[in-house]
């Protein structure tokens, strides 16, 4: 058990962090009983875009479409990615390619009450 927290808003952190990306690969999250698979791929011709993709009740693949500018792209507002307990689980992230192939994406899981929550957008993207 963590000797703090840290709240954002009615959000609370649960977990914050970064990850350099080979080409290629696939980024797995698992949280409790929750398993997230985060895909990069890049189209030519295309805008960046989140595509999302649920094969069980467990497990979500998320596909990132062209997310390699060099300034970076993220989400403005937290993603709704599925419920823990009596909490929703919520992601912020960012992500920037500073050349072909190679990414960092800076990520942040949030947690908010059920009881709490508001309207929240979860297709916002920011560039």
């Amino acid at each position: 058990m963590s000797v703090f927290t840290i709240k954002v808003g009615d959000y609370t952190l649960l977990e914050s962090g970064s990850i350099i990306l080979m080409t290629d690969v696939s980024v797995h999250f698992s949280i409790r009983d929750l398993e997230f698979v985060f895909h990069f791929k890049e189209i030519k011709d295309s805008k960046p875009q989140i595509n999302y993709k649920s094969n069980t009740g467990k497990t979500l693949e998320v596909e990132f479409i062209n997310f390699n500018d060099p300034v970076g792209i993220s989400n403005i507002n937290p993603i709704e990615m599925g419920i823990i307990g009596d909490q929703k689980l919520y992601i912020m992230f960012r992500v920037s390619a500073l050349k072909e192939g190679v990414k960092t994406m800076h990520y942040s899981w949030y947690t908010k009450s059920i009881s709490s929550n508001n309207n929240v957008s979860n297709t916002d993207e920011k560039k």
